[in-house]
């Protein structure tokens, strides 16, 4: 029996896909191993939507190269469409494809699954339910290799989140490229929301990422009605600077943004809302970023995920000439990190002292051997306790923030 190991970079959406492509492979006789630890075919799952991403991708790829027993090395996912070429020209790289290719090379082409039933290693499942973007934002590549929107049908969604919680999953995390643009015959994300309240098993929901345009009054009120969505959302920011929001193809203003985690944080107190920032967009002045820097400082943000702009070739933005200077950016990014982690340390502070329900996860954190649990605010918190805690939900009380888990004790009930 041959031997295959997968890795995967990038984001929630290329973890799914990677899962799919391992489940498409063992159906086929394949046996699934850990990467690096020795396997016939190695598969490396990349992505492209930064520099540092591509980098990422390229240590991993020439990393597998180097095992002692050489691997038949497969490259795929976003870096694979948008730099096929370069990659294949990797000694030691065999074959660079999208999935589909992968399948065609390493299998006899016959059926294929188009559903999940499990995840490998995560107490969390990820379920795709859409792909591609048109909004074409300036800085942004995903268009370009995604393509246009499709989204999966709904009863597949259903169907599969349903046997996943057979299986044990009590969360779901609802994935895509623009999640907030679902259309499936006449049903939008809300709709789909919806259904999902009705699924017995499934205690959780949870989005990756949605744009601020779709989180409106039809959000709202679902989320307050919610028994089952998290008290959490991912909301890309990209800059506090109206004039920046504009060149960037941003279609909300510094205002528009502010007023919806106002309304969210008066419908859920508790939710923690996450931000992804761009710093150093071209003709970003200090006053520009100050504005940005600002905005942040003011708002209910709970969290930033901060990033360098990089050019990627194709888009609108890579032709713009007013570039920031590297190290201004990354002295720029190093301030916008430092107040996101004062912010993150605020926010967690704020809950010690009180309870909050954590699905613990089926692994230990490796340094304390503690076990490990998620709230649904996403406080990831230590705890001691058994094994058989593992996957099921457990009440704490808070007791301190350490670095980037609180520490909590099992409330006796």
């Amino acid at each position: 029996m041959e031997t295959v190991a997968l890795l995967t970079v990038g984001c929630k959406l290329n973890q799914y896909e990677t899962q799919l492509l391992s489940e498409n492979l063992q159906s086929k006789g394949y046996q699934i191993r850990p990467w690096g630890e020795g396997a016939d075919i190695v598969v490396v799952n990349t992505c492209s939507v930064t520099s540092r991403a591509e980098a990422t991708a390229r240590n991993f790829i020439q990393r597998s190269t180097r095992f002692v027993e050489k691997p038949y090395l497969v490259v795929t996912g976003c870096y694979a469409r948008r730099r096929r070429d370069e990659l294949t020209q990797i000694d030691g790289v065999n074959f660079v494809g999208d999935s589909d290719e992968v399948l065609n090379a390493l299998t006899d082409g016959s059926s294929r699954v188009d559903s999940i039933s499990s995840f490998d290693g995560h107490t969390r499942a990820f379920v795709k339910i859409q792909d591609g973007c048109d909004n074409f934002c300036a800085f942004c590549i995903l268009p370009y290799l995604r393509g246009s929107p499709r989204s999966r049908p709904s009863y597949k969604i259903l169907t599969e989140i349903s046997t996943l919680c057979g299986r044990g999953y009590a969360e779901v995390v609802l994935t895509g490229i623009n999640i907030g643009n679902y259309r499936d015959k006449g049903l939008d994300l809300i709709a789909l929301l919806r259904q999902l309240e009705e699924v017995d098993l499934l205690k959780r929901v949870r989005v990756s990422s949605i744009e601020p345009t779709y989180v409106d009054q039809r959000f709202f009120e679902y989320l307050s009605h919610s028994r089952k969505f998290c008290a959490h959302l991912h909301i890309p920011l990209q800059s506090g600077d109206r004039a920046t929001l504009k060149r960037m193809g941003r279609r909300y203003s510094p205002e528009t943004y502010a007023s919806l985690l106002t309304r969210l944080r008066e419908i859920s107190p508790e939710i923690a809302v996450g931000a992804d920032v761009i710093v150093g967009f071209p003709g970003e002045n200090e006053e520009r970023f100050e504005n940005t820097a600002s905005l942040i400082r003011e708002l209910p943000i709970s969290y930033l995920h901060v990033f360098r702009y990089s050019p990627r070739e194709g888009t609108a933005a890579s032709r713009f000439r007013d570039t920031v200077p590297e190290d201004l950016k990354k002295r720029r990014c190093a301030r916008l990190i430092s107040l996101g982690a004062q912010k993150w340390f605020d926010y967690r502070k704020s809950f010690i002292g009180h309870e909050v329900e954590v699905l613990i996860e089926h692994r230990r954190e490796v340094r304390s051997n503690k076990l490990m649990g998620l709230s649904a605010n996403y406080i990831r918190v230590l705890l001691d306790g058994e094994d058989d805690l593992m996957g099921k939900f457990v009440t704490l009380k808070l007791k301190k923030v350490v670095g980037r888990y609180c520490h909590g004790e099992i409330v006796d009930r």
